[in-house]
């Protein structure tokens, strides 16, 4: 194999780890933000907040949200974040 095939190959090699790399972490940050962002449900033309969920977060969501505004609010201690 010449000097310059070697090298081409090496490229080649270098760029698919590098794009899998890059794959493999916009994955795990998609999925973080997922997490991060829909802790509560939205189902039956409303958003359902229950006491594990951030009561703010819900807030938020309706507020921007223009064709859900209603919320029910589940039995329990709910509350905002510390």
């Amino acid at each position: 194999m010449t000097p310059a095939a070697r090298s081409a190959l090496k490229s080649d090699r270098s760029d698919w780890i590098h794009t899998a790399v890059l794959r493999g972490l916009a994955l795990v940050a998609a999925m973080a933000l997922m997490a991060t962002i829909h802790a509560f449900e939205v189902r039956d033309g409303a958003y359902h907040a229950f006491p594990s969920d951030d009561l703010q977060q819900v807030l938020n969501a309706a507020a921007t949200n223009t064709l859900v505004k209603t919320i029910r609010v589940h039995e329990g201690t709910l509350g905002l974040p510390r």
